[in-house]
């Protein structure tokens, strides 16, 4: 009896591509450098940083390969990994629109109903309307697509903070789950 839900939650995975062979690799930046201060490292502020990652799945002849699962694992708390489904770029906030206050680092800033402010390219996305506002995830999944590229974002809300703008890195392992297809995004500040 046990079996049939592990068969029935393995079977689904097919959706998200198949299982890379040990030879494929992944390709990805390797580094990200944000300017960034204390004023940005509040949870739920609305102000970060939004990267687009894309990873490229190679064979050992390096020719693309489509279909494949690629993972993306944030070792940090504030630091989170969205498919590119989840985000949506909109409009800036009426600033005299009644309501949520949605200056972004205001003391009184609203999460639930704003959203979110992406410092570096001076842009305003949320997550579609399939996703909740609590969505918040350091584990993603996806397939590869035809031109063997796995596309997600990286939402960096807080940085590791060893004191008063002082930031330790974050990382991001983006895997095949095989000895060579692993890589690491490393995360850190310019100051």
């Amino acid at each position: 009896m046990t079996l049939l839900p592990l068969a029935l939650s393995l079977g689904c995975l097919s959706d998200l591509g198949h299982q890379a062979p040990s030879a494929y690799e992944v390709e990805t930046i390797e580094n990200v450098l944000l300017v960034w201060d204390s004023s940005y490292n509040d949870y739920d502020d609305g102000l970060g940083a939004l990267i687009p990652v894309d990873a490229l799945v190679t064979d050992e002849e390096e020719n693309p390969q489509s279909n494949i699962r690629v993972e993306f694992i944030s070792g940090s708390a504030g630091v989170y990994v969205l498919p590119e489904a989840a985000i949506q770029e909109v409009d800036p906030p009426d600033p005299q629109e009644a309501g949520s206050n949605c200056t972004p680092g205001a003391e009184d800033y609203d999460i639930e109903n704003c959203a979110w402010y992406d410092s570096d390219s001076d842009r305003y996305f949320e997550l579609s309307s399939t996703y909740s506002s609590e969505y918040k995830p350091n584990y993603a999944l996806i397939a590869t697509d035809q031109f063997g590229r796995a596309r997600m974002w990286i939402y960096v809300d807080t940085l590791p903070s060893s004191g008063d703008d002082e930031f330790d890195p974050a990382f991001v392992t983006v895997t095949l789950g095989t000895v060579n297809g692993t890589s690491t995004i490393k995360i850190e500040t310019s100051n």
